[in-house]
């Protein structure tokens, strides 16, 4: 890889460790054991949808660190690729 890529992912990594850090903090995280009922939970988010309030629920997180795995794989696929 080259330095601009390393550089890319670098600070890719950088603003997600920033983005847990500082902005999870203030989120109050909503899991099935607290709110049975999803209407209970809409009124929590403050979402007027059912099915939006299920998917930015726990889903959100769960979703969007798949995202990072799979990006952090190809990156670590391309590295090793390059060594070879």
């Amino acid at each position: 890889m080259n330095k601009r890529t390393r550089l890319l992912v670098g600070i890719f990594l950088g603003v997600i460790l920033v983005y847990f850090t500082l902005y999870l903090q203030r989120v109050e995280m909503v899991f099935h054991t607290e709110v049975i009922d999803f209407a209970a939970m809409t009124e929590v988010m403050n979402i007027r949808n059912i099915v939006t309030a299920i998917y930015l629920g726990p889903r959100l997180f769960d979703t969007f660190l798949e995202v990072i795995v799979v990006v952090l794989t190809v990156f670590g696929i391309r590295f090793i690729r390059d060594k070879i």
